[in-house]
């Protein structure tokens, strides 16, 4: 019986590892992310001018650290960004647009953070700001080391991830 359960056990990890693999051999690596429109069209949505930051060293001491991601529609339409999220409830988001207007916080949905849809409109030409807000000190003192969070936008009912990471220190 226990030999039934082990080996049950090593093929979930085993397939677990290999979705993981997969989905991370997918990911871009490219300093730039474009969204195809949703008819196919080939014209861009949105543009990010990078989809990776990397924060370097963070001090838990010395609190909150940020950094502004700027999206641009290159389409000839408005665009709509709708859920807003992160992966980690140490992480917010917020969206400023040209007008200084600024949406959120949003974070972890299920976890008592702001969660929820930014319903904001990105119109042709214009550029948004997404403002990633990283708190090093969230976790504790068991929360050192390397770390990497996103944020997950519903940018014309397509999935556009930006992605940060850090080495914490105390």
């Amino acid at each position: 019986m226990n030999k039934t359960i082990l080996i049950i056990l090593v093929s979930l990890l085993a397939g677990g590892g290999l979705i993981f693999w997969s989905y991370n051999s997918t990911k871009t690596s490219s300093q730039e992310q474009n969204l195809v429109s949703p008819s196919g069209s080939g014209s861009m949505m949105l543009t990010a001018t990078e989809t990776n930051y990397d924060f370097g060293e963070v001090s838990m001491a010395k609190g909150l650290v940020e950094h502004k991601f700027t999206l641009k529609n290159n389409s000839s339409e408005a665009v709509k960004i709708g859920r807003v999220e992160t992966s980690c409830m140490c992480t917010v988001a917020f969206l400023l647009s040209k007008d200084g207007k600024e949406v959120g916080p949003f974070g972890m949905p299920g976890h008592g953070g702001p969660a929820g849809s930014a319903n904001s409109i990105v119109n042709p030409g214009d550029e948004v700001i997404v403002r990633a807000v990283f708190d090093p000190s969230a976790h504790g003192p068991a929360g050192v080391g390397p770390i990497e969070r996103q944020i997950a936008l519903e940018v014309g009912g397509e999935p556009m991830l930006l992605n940060f990471k850090a080495v914490v220190k105390p």
